[in-house]
């Protein structure tokens, strides 16, 4: 509105000069300078009507930034530690502002909070870098969802759970933590035991056999691997 405002103020001024130019020719003799300022002072109109109705569509439509501009984006994200790949890198601009969301993918066997604290960086970086971002919103990916995709009939967790433990053999066996990767049609599991089962090494050995017996060609568990988990007391 001030932009507007002071254009008009301009417009004004400016018209003034060209019409007191148009009258001044006229009183000389030269009357086709009359018509002439007329015209002049209808394309100042024109055209200032034009440029803030077109500015104003390019927001309405969601307008992206320039391909230069997109690319020093995609150089700061890259450049992230923790960051292997981007994808679907999204701008658009808001009231002389710019909006950002964007798929980053790091690596599928990191933790949920490190993920977010690799997001939070990408963030950080671009509002740093990039004056007119005025926000941006990261997805982490464990991979190219554009490639790879979980396929609709992976069990849930809670079903792969109840599975890992039919594998094992014991129904009965507790588990301390189990970390679960979801990456590409299978999933891989690392399961956190007590330290008594540890300890106990003919338990330990029997838990593994069983696994290098019935892991192989198993439809949903691509890999498992076994960890005690030592508490201090």
């Amino acid at each position: 509105m001030l932009i507007a405002n002071a254009w008009h103020a301009r417009s004004d001024a400016a018209s003034s000069l060209v019409v007191t130019a148009g009258i001044a020719g006229s009183l000389l003799g030269f009357r086709f300078l009359d018509p002439v300022a007329a015209v002049i002072v209808g394309f100042m109109i024109l055209r200032m009507g034009a440029v803030f109705s077109w500015d104003a569509l390019r927001e309405l439509m969601d307008e992206g930034l320039s391909d230069q501009e997109v690319a020093a984006i995609r150089d700061t994200v890259r450049a992230t530690p923790g960051v292997i790949g981007l994808h679907e890198l999204r701008t658009r601009r808001m009231a002389h502002k710019v909006l950002i969301d964007a798929h980053v993918q790091v690596d599928g066997h990191i933790s949920v909070s490190e993920g977010h604290r690799v997001a939070e960086d990408v963030r950080g970086r671009v509002l740093r870098d990039h004056d007119d971002v005025l926000d941006m919103l990261v997805h982490v990916d464990p991979e190219d969802d554009l490639t790879a995709t979980v396929p609709a009939e992976m069990p849930s967790r809670e079903d792969l759970l109840v599975h890992l433990r039919s594998l094992l053999g014991d129904e009965s066996l507790e588990f301390e933590k189990i970390q679960l990767h979801y990456l590409g049609q299978r999933v891989e599991a690392e399961v956190f035991l007590p330290a008594s089962v540890a300890l106990d090494s003919e338990l330990s050995g029997r838990l593994q056999r069983r696994l290098a017996d019935r892991l192989p060609g198993d439809p949903y568990l691509r890999a498992v691997s076994l960890h005690c988990t030592i508490a201090p007391r």
